[in-house]
């Protein structure tokens, strides 16, 4: 899910899944590869910033492979903990190392766009092979 949220944001108070008050998530959808084009779900208002919250369920604590593509900017937070800051003004994917616990997980993406054109994001983690 992801919603525009106005430029002074806590963001420590989005990674716990809460919306700024005034403000809800709104649903989007990814396509099949997994990205979510967030010009078809929000606009494509210039030098715009949205927010997405999702929960990923562990049935054990694990280490992880989070793959991410950012359309411009990303920045990602992963139990409250930021995993990846990269500020740039083109798409560009890449993989992390993450650590997952037991339970629910919460992650936030921030993605930035810079000037007009296309944007959106993809976040994917694989299954667990134990």
């Amino acid at each position: 899910s992801t919603g525009f949220v106005p430029e002074c944001v806590d963001e420590s108070l989005l990674a716990t899944g809460t919306p700024p008050e005034g403000y809800e998530w709104k649903p989007a959808t990814a396509d099949k590869k997994g990205l979510v084009n967030l010009a078809r779900a929000l606009g494509n208002s210039p030098d715009s910033i949205a927010y997405a919250y999702a929960e990923i369920e562990s049935v054990h604590a694990r280490e992880t492979v989070l793959s991410y593509i950012g359309d411009d900017g990303i920045k990602i937070w992963l139990n409250g903990a930021e995993v990846l800051d990269n500020d740039v003004q083109r798409k560009h994917d890449g993989s992390l190392t993450a650590y997952l616990k037991e339970g629910v997980n919460r992650l936030l993406v921030k993605v930035s766009l810079v000037g007009s054109g296309g944007w959106g994001y993809s976040v994917s983690v694989p299954k667990a092979n134990f």
